[in-house]
């Protein structure tokens, strides 16, 4: 289990399903950009995606990160975090499920119902971080 760097106010804010905007580096090394729902969980942020997106090419290829997280209700209050991923299949199918529940209300996910995609999960641990708008 990760430890935390956060503080327990933005351990709160995490709880909320605010989105992620995650950035990757490509091969020629510009940075792409994905919107995303994520879980957090003891320290950690985990995203599902599969295969073929373009996130995990980069991710396979570079494991560095940095994302985004802004608040829903106030996009002047945000959390930037650089950390470091690992990829795993186990539980992706889970993890998008819960994911869908969390965002949308509805389980199973609807793009994939049936749960046929080579789905992933991008695991983040953050290395540091910055905030604005917090205390």
């Amino acid at each position: 289990m990760q430890e935390s760097i956060f503080p327990t106010q933005l351990e709160t804010f995490f709880t909320d399903p605010h989105f992620m905007t995650l950035g990757t580096l490509r091969n020629d090394g510009s940075i792409q950009m994905s919107v995303v729902w994520y879980e957090y969980v003891h320290g950690v942020f985990k995203v599902s995606t599969t295969s073929e997106r373009a996130k995990y090419k980069n991710i396979s290829r570079d494991y560095r990160v940095t994302f985004v997280v802004m608040d829903k209700n106030n996009p002047y209050r945000y959390i930037q975090v650089r950390g470091n991923t690992t990829i795993d299949r186990q539980d992706a199918h889970d993890l998008i499920d819960r994911l869908s529940l969390r965002y949308t209300g509805n389980t199973p996910y609807q793009g994939d119902p049936q749960h046929k995609e080579d789905r992933v999960v991008i695991t983040i641990t953050p290395s540091d971080f910055t905030t604005m708008g917090f205390d």
